[in-house]
């Protein structure tokens, strides 16, 4: 019975730090009536992106979509937190290309593009009518199951 109460206050100061401290990385032993040992480490870090890119759905160079062109957003996402909790979400916010797509779900996978290999890729979109040459930014807006989020830029070509 002594076990279990020690054991009751391990856990219930391990909870009261985390409600006091936060996501943060805590260890606890009782040493003295139950040898057992209670750890806890949290995931800090956000997804990162290594790579990403814009291509037309006909093929073609990447990195350059037209006007009412259709094209997918591909992206190389990594999660490395330690340990890492997992990658939640992938969208990308393409709304200079293609109005009022702040969101579009990048999902999970293996594709091939312009002899890069990416693990996400949007569904099929369509670009603005009136896209103009020139250089357009879109970010990606990453999360993993703890909450992370990181929000990369890149850069496509109008033509």
């Amino acid at each position: 019975m002594r076990a279990r109460v020690a054991a009751a206050l391990s856990l219930a100061a391990l909870a009261a730090c985390a409600l006091v401290v936060g996501f943060s990385g805590a260890s606890f032993t009782d040493s003295t009536q139950n040898p057992q040992t209670v750890s806890a480490v949290a995931d800090f870090l956000a997804p990162t992106a290594g790579a990403s890119v814009i291509a037309k759905t006909q093929g073609g160079v990447t990195g350059y979509v037209k006007a009412e062109g259709t094209y997918y957003v591909y992206a190389n996402v990594t999660e490395s937190g330690n340990p890492a909790s997992g990658i939640a979400s992938v969208k990308a916010d393409v709304s200079s290309i293609t109005t009022g797509q702040t969101a579009a779900t990048l999902t999970a996978g293996s594709y091939s593009v312009g002899g890069v290999s990416y693990n996400y890729r949007s569904a099929q979109l369509t670009a603005n009518g009136n896209l103009k040459a020139g250089s357009k930014s879109y970010t990606l807006i990453l999360t993993d199951v703890a909450g992370n989020t990181n929000t990369p830029s890149f850069s496509v070509r109008g033509s």
